[in-house]
């Protein structure tokens, strides 16, 4: 049994809430605080709309391979998986920078 369009049209309905979570979201981040955490906020939408994305685009991809429903799945929780250490990379990345920013101006308490 082939559910060829199930996914996708998950993935278009995550999209779109997404988009609404994080255009109310941002603006709330913006009002409360100011602009840098109304960006980050938005930063963190686009790179979840850019995962569901690239999901969709995998099992379309994969569908037209024809690939067994077992594949897909293993390959869907992979890929979910991973967005774990990308998530977790970004994040010590951003730590990281504003550390080496405030070493280099001279602000962080020795």
């Amino acid at each position: 049994m082939k559910y060829d369009t199930v996914f996708p049209a998950f993935a278009d309905r995550m999209v779109s809430r997404l988009a609404a979570i994080g255009a109310v979201g941002a603006a709330a981040a913006f009002l409360k605080w100011e602009w840098t955490v109304a960006a980050g906020f938005a930063a963190g939408v686009v790179f979840h709309i850019l995962f569901f994305l690239y999901m969709k685009q995998r099992y379309i991809h994969w569908e037209k391979e024809k690939r067994d429903a077992a594949y897909i799945g293993q390959m869907g929780a992979a890929l979910a998986g991973s967005r774990l250490f990308v998530e977790a990379g970004l994040a010590a990345a951003v730590v990281l920078s504003i550390w080496i920013r405030f070493l280099h101006n001279g602000l962080l308490p020795l």
